[in-house]
């Protein structure tokens, strides 16, 4: 009998189901923070294969190259030890992989980072907080500080990994928009939302902290680097600029270089402009 788990990202729900008990107990285990009842928009079929000689944990990350690629409207992935395709005509897709979730997070992420753009939303490899009801966008390279932004944090942690930003709406007369960020299951985030009203591109420096406002144009190219082409295509790329373009036009963005400090939280509210 097969097992289905239904989860829900930025809005757009998907339904998972195999009939490899184990392999489904993992989707329950790995996305039950996110599990919905709505009706799903997408169906993804999982078939088990044997995990491949090495690969002895259910989240180890599989090496070697992975390859997307578009035909029409199909998806094609192949990676080591799996493949994939959906189409997104009808909304379906199937994956054969080892007992191992981090290709079905691959195939969530390229269908969903596909799909949310549709909605004016995408991924961003960044840390986000939510303090007082508003969230908070850390993004940088790798080692740039997200992480320790999150262990230090003593609010709502949404993710510190991957996140939703989503366009809302117009604010009226201003000709700039209102934007909102949630958590994603990658990896351990929160199903919560906020809106998003303060960016900060990160500088990790153990020697000293600082805290400056950053242009918009100088915003942008430190933040494009952390967006998630999961499905990259010229029109989509050219597209999720414009959106990111008006993401650090609409609001304040800081460059914050710092080091770990007792009471950081009350430091960076006292010298964020």
């Amino acid at each position: 009998m097969s097992q289905r788990t239904i989860i829900e990202m930025g809005g757009i729900a998907c339904a998972i189901t195999s009939s490899h008990r184990e392999l489904g107990d993992l989707v329950n285990q790995r996305y039950h923070g996110f599990s919905s009842k709505k009706h799903p928009q997408f169906h993804i079929e999982v078939e088990c294969l044997a995990s491949p000689q090495g690969c002895e944990s259910p989240l180890e990350i599989l090496s070697g190259p992975v390859t997307p690629c578009f035909q029409g409207d199909c998806l094609h992935i192949h990676g080591e030890g799996f493949t994939a395709d959906f189409d997104f005509l009808s909304g379906r897709g199937y994956i054969r992989q080892p007992l191992n979730l981090t290709p079905l997070d691959l195939l969530l992420k390229a269908v969903y980072g596909y799909s949310l753009f549709q909605k004016e939303s995408f991924f961003v490899h960044s840390c986000a907080i939510a303090r007082q009801g508003e969230g908070s966008l850390f993004f940088g390279p790798s080692g740039s500080g997200k992480s320790t932004i999150a262990r230090m944090a003593q609010d709502i942690v949404l993710a510190d990994e991957l996140v939703i930003v989503s366009k809302e709406q117009q604010t009226m007369g201003s000709g700039h928009s209102t934007y909102s960020v949630q958590g994603t299951p990658f990896w351990g985030g929160v199903n919560f939302r906020v809106p998003l009203t303060k960016l900060f591109a990160l500088n990790f420096n153990r020697q000293e902290s600082s805290v400056n406002a950053i242009a918009p144009v100088q915003a942008l190219r430190k933040l494009l680097s952390c967006i998630g082409y999961f499905t990259p295509s010229p029109r989509q790329q050219t597209d999720l600029f414009h959106l990111a373009t008006s993401l650090v036009q609409g609001l304040p963005c800081q460059l914050l270089t710092f080091s770990p400090r007792p009471q950081f939280w009350s430091w960076l509210d006292a010298h964020n402009n």
